[in-house]
């Protein structure tokens, strides 16, 4: 239990983290055509998908953890899920910047498969490398369960923003 939740903070810290700072860019241009409350609606909105997506990849993992098998995964489990959520953040991150532009749009779409079958592979060597070497195991452990503490953060910010969502639609 408390590995998963070391693994589901890592994975909202990673999301969270993206959404906060790919928006800070966005604010001073919001502020001209927003309200401050619509800015707070829009965060909101975003911190409730975060939340979502942080479920759904801590699930994702779970899912991996319950098919592969032998006993690496099971052992060494926050380890090598913390390691696939880096993976895999780092690689949306990196393929979103690559393609950030108009122009991209239908390179981006024509690399999906390629990206992100390479993505899997490389999430899962790396997963088994972090598993095995005992200080990298070690290390990310350590790393997963100190981001535990920016769970009360995200937490607190997804229940007030959940707040304000059932306010907009119901009021």
């Amino acid at each position: 239990m408390q590995s998963a939740i070391s693994v589901f903070a890592t994975a909202a810290f990673l999301v969270y983290g993206w959404t906060i700072y790919a928006s800070f860019w966005k604010i001073p241009s919001w502020l001209f055509y927003l309200k401050i409350g619509e800015i707070y609606s829009v965060y909101a909105y975003s911190f409730i998908v975060n939340f979502l997506e942080s479920g759904l990849l801590l699930s994702g993992v779970i899912l991996a953890n319950a098919f592969l098998s032998g006993n690496l995964w099971k052992k060494n489990f926050s380890s090598a899920a913390v390691a696939v959520i880096f993976i895999l953040v780092g690689s949306a991150v990196t393929h979103l910047r690559l393609y950030e532009e108009p122009d991209l749009r239908e390179d981006f779409i024509s690399t999906q498969l390629l990206w992100w079958g390479s993505t899997f592979i490389v999430a899962l060597l790396v997963s088994v490398v972090c598993a095995r070497v005992a200080i990298l195991n070690k290390w990310i452990t350590n790393l997963a369960d100190n981001m535990v503490v920016f769970l009360y953060i995200y937490i607190p910010l997804t229940i007030v923003s959940l707040i304000i969502v059932i306010s907009r639609i119901f009021f």
